[in-house]
């Protein structure tokens, strides 16, 4: 099975604004509505479970069953391979339970309350599914997120566990050190993976473990569970948190973990920039879209600093250029670069012109397109035009294309693409998702009206009688 063909789903009852609903991701999924409806929130869990990555050296110490499954690895090792597979697997399972752990930690840091204040019935629960076959559920219970439910049959009945010899490597004999692999040959969830454990150093074997579990989870339950080095997230506010917090000399006290974690990524992308931005091209019609003729970093007193070229030559700092440009510039470079696999983004139109926001969609298209996962919320119908318009485009021939200004790199294929209005409904004091149709007609128009008129309804209202006048 394909990695586009999986069902890749979230399942959320009680959370925010929100009662009940379901999302099904789709490599580019959108959310569109008004203010207030609860994207944001989405947005925020969403990176919050895919950033989520196994410690299991933290979780040892708040799991006795984990630290003594962990010792009997010894015996198992001597015991043979069978032995061993089921102690791995076992503690794969256990590990797995504790990214509950990690979840409820995180809760408060992320959204600024914890998980009891935005559950109002305290009957919060939320299921994650990364394949047909790898489900995990979290319930609350209590103040604290517990892990309810585990099915990933894909991983527990197909990892196999052997010696070196099996990936046609050389055996490595060394004192106290049991060199192995574990893989799978499962349709939807294949890897395979080498590790050492020492029979004798406990903290070594939980790092091997650490990476283990990291492997084979982000394997099967892809997208969610990668780790922050394959997830970027971009709040809302780029603009202003660029001119305000982008200085490593400078301490700033009290930010959600969103926030702290942008301004990390920020430096990160900065300083694998400097010396130039590779998939530059990529991003070329978007640039000059902006009035950008480049980008450059420049290393100066121990920081890479970055600077725009602006179309008439002259060359800023990114923290006093216009407002569109600070906005933009890192969700495009993560959009091209190649070791993010999710970007996240909100309202990634803002302060952009709106043929800007057109290439913009094109730049979009091209990372969906290049294997990555794309999820937005957006405020702009410009922005879903666009996009429409790609995916229409994706039944022309490639000279049709070509006469458009168009390859195939730039357009959307219907079956890859989710889009969800989220609405609030007054008489149930809650806001819901109601999917809305994709094809290679792109949206239809209809469904437009309806977008349109829970954006700006008195503006389609006027449109509307002159019409009929």
């Amino acid at each position: 099975m394909s990695k586009e063909q999986v069902n890749v789903e979230l399942y959320v009852r009680d959370f925010s604004v929100f009662e009940e609903t379901r999302l099904m991701l789709k490599p580019l999924t959108i959310l569109i509505g008004r203010n207030s409806v609860g994207k944001s929130h989405l947005l925020y869990l969403i990176w919050l479970l895919m950033r989520l990555e196994p410690n299991v050296p933290a979780l040892v110490e708040v799991d006795e069953n984990l630290r003594k499954m962990i010792m009997g690895l010894k015996e198992a090792v001597f015991k043979g391979e069978d032995e061993l597979r089921k102690a791995i697997i076992s503690i794969i399972r256990e590990i797995i339970r504790g990214y509950s752990y990690f979840l409820t930690e995180s809760f408060k840091k992320t959204f600024g309350v914890g998980s009891v204040e935005l559950s109002r019935n305290k009957q919060m629960k939320i299921l994650v599914q990364g394949s047909d076959k790898c489900k995990i559920e979290f319930k609350l219970l209590e103040n604290k997120i517990e892990t309810s439910y585990i099915e990933c049959e894909d991983l527990f009945n197909n990892i196999n566990v052997g010696r070196l010899e099996k990936l046609g490597l050389k055996e490595l004999e060394m004192e106290n050190n049991r060199f192995i692999v574990l893989w799978s040959e499962s349709e939807s969830c294949r890897f395979a993976a080498g590790v050492r454990l020492d029979t004798n150093n406990i903290m070594f074997n939980y790092i091997s473990l650490n990476s283990i579990v990291k492997y084979t989870v982000s394997a099967c339950f892809e997208p969610w569970f990668l780790g922050d080095d394959y997830v970027d997230f971009f709040v809302d506010g780029r603009a202003g948190l660029i001119r305000s917090i982008m200085k490593p000399q400078v301490k700033i006290e009290g930010l959600l973990e969103p926030d702290e974690v942008f301004r990390y990524k920020y430096f990160k992308m900065m300083e694998g920039a400097y010396g130039g931005i590779k998939g530059i091209e990529l991003i070329r019609d978007f640039l000059n879209e902006l009035g950008v003729r480049d980008i450059k970093v420049e290393f100066e007193r121990g920081l890479y600093v970055p600077y725009v070229v602006t179309w008439n030559g002259y060359v800023i700092p990114l923290d006093i250029a216009p407002s569109g440009v600070r906005e933009s510039l890192l969700p495009v470079l993560s959009l091209i670069n190649g070791e993010s696999r999710v970007v996240i983004i909100e309202e990634p139109e803002a302060h952009l012109h709106p043929r800007a926001i057109t290439r913009l969609a094109r730049v979009i298209a091209r990372a969906v397109n290049r294997g990555k996962w794309v999820i937005l919320s957006t405020h702009s119908d410009y922005l879903l035009y666009g996009l429409s318009n790609l995916i229409e485009a994706s039944g022309l021939s490639d000279e049709e294309l070509k006469r458009r200004g168009l390859d195939r790199s730039d357009v959307l294929s219907p079956d890859k693409v989710a889009v969800y209005l989220v609405k609030a409904e007054p008489e149930k004091s809650a806001s819901v998702l109601e999917r809305i149709p994709v094809s290679i007609d792109g949206i239809e128009e209809e469904e437009f009206s309806k977008v349109a008129t829970e954006l700006a309804e008195e503006s389609s209202l006027i449109r509307s009688m002159k019409a009929r006048s």
